[in-house]
């Protein structure tokens, strides 16, 4: 009896910590889509939208007051729990390469205090 008390405490305890490994993480289905947020900076109202693909691609277009401001396409991967997007495919470090990195809390992804959520 007493070892299966043992027993118990010790798989109990290791349920906890593979728990406790999984919050946060992230996987690539969890991002695919399209991700979409509002936000107003020094006065302009800004709107983006980002689609990532299944074959680790993205395209983003960003509105300014209404009117495209700007589009970027580029890879993206999961890298240390974040979506990491780099600006035209370019993950070569050497070459100073342009990435974007969101976090991804509470069903969001998040960069600068900026929230876009999944449509």
């Amino acid at each position: 009896m007493k070892n299966l008390k043992g027993f118990v405490a010790v798989a109990l305890i290791c349920v906890m910590l593979v728990s406790l490994c999984s919050c946060g993480g992230i996987s690539e289905k969890d991002v695919i889509g399209t991700w979409s947020g509002a936000y107003v900076y020094n006065g302009s109202q800004f709107a983006s939208a980002f689609v990532l693909s299944e074959d680790g691609t993205y395209a983003e277009v960003t509105y300014k007051d209404g009117s495209i401001s700007s589009t970027e396409t580029g890879s993206w991967e999961v890298d240390d729990g974040e979506v990491v997007l780099y600006e035209d495919g370019n993950k070569d470090f050497d070459v100073g390469v342009v990435s974007t990195r969101y976090q991804y809390k509470g069903g969001a992804l998040v960069n600068n205090g900026h929230k876009f959520r999944k449509d």
